[in-house]
């Protein structure tokens, strides 16, 4: 299958981004919904001597009380009533329902392939890229799966299709081809 580079690349990021993505959709759709108390602020020593803050997050689960500790630093008070996400089957799995507490880690994850790939789209063609500009790709499912034709071989096949001279009567020398 040949197609333009720019839905090769197209192809590319979605097959670099879904996983990430995937997984959290994944995640919040078997996620379940609890009020939780921020119960007081952590503090973590780091290997460089700076001290990181963090908030412990308390919220009830039928009988059960589950703690756990935010991956964003909202700078909430104590005491303070926060939403919160957590997975039905491992509660200690939890997060304060805000888009930065449950996007962040998947948009810190995503943004390595994506550089690559921003890397990958933009490098102009006095770099040499992988696939240069105006060139298509061939999918197949032999090897090699992935061919780059560039427009220079992809213009010399069709010279040599429209130019191959046919014998239209094979019985006659000469005369026109």
């Amino acid at each position: 299958m040949l197609i333009s580079r720019t839905r090769f690349f197209v192809f590319l990021l979605f097959f670099l981004v879904a996983p990430f993505i995937g997984q959290k959709l994944y995640w919040l759709m078997r996620s379940k919904r609890a009020i939780g108390i921020v119960y007081f602020m952590g503090h973590d020593l780091n290997t460089d001597g700076s001290v990181s803050s963090h908030q412990i997050i308390f919220f009830r689960l039928g009988r059960d009380s589950v703690i756990f500790t935010s991956n964003v630093n909202f700078k909430l008070r104590d005491s303070t009533v926060v939403p919160v996400r957590y997975e039905a089957g491992n509660p200690h799995d939890a997060r304060i329902d805000k888009p930065a507490s449950i996007w962040g880690d998947t948009l810190v994850f995503a943004l390595s392939p994506i550089g690559i790939w921003l890397v990958l789209l933009l490098t102009p063609n006095r770099f040499d890229p992988l696939v240069p500009w105006r060139s298509k790709v061939d999918l197949r499912w032999q090897w090699p799966f992935i061919r780059v034709v560039t427009p220079t071989a992809r213009d010399k096949e069709l010279v040599n299709i429209r130019c191959t001279p046919v014998n239209k009567n094979p019985g006659k020398i000469g005369g026109p081809l």
